[in-house]
């Protein structure tokens, strides 16, 4: 992953809309790419604590798809 002022901005995106539609999944997913956007910003602290409540989020889903994806940015972050 890159530039993360963008990855943020989507990511912040994706989870108004996945809020609206009511869509866990994605909320999560985009959740956890906001918090590795915020680690690799200098907010490291806030950064984990995103990613870690969007892990459980993601795995009460029941979700397995881009598991090892979303693994590895907990890993990053």
């Amino acid at each position: 992953i890159q530039r993360p002022e963008l990855v943020k901005d989507y990511a912040k995106e994706g989870m108004a809309l996945s809020a609206k539609h009511s869509f866990p999944y994605f909320s999560s997913t985009c959740r956890i790419l906001y918090g590795w956007a915020l680690a690799e910003q200098g907010c490291v602290d806030e950064g984990i604590q995103q990613v870690k409540e969007a892990v459980e989020t993601w795995r009460s889903t029941g979700s397995k798809v881009n598991k090892s994806y979303l693994l590895h940015v907990m890993a990053q972050t």
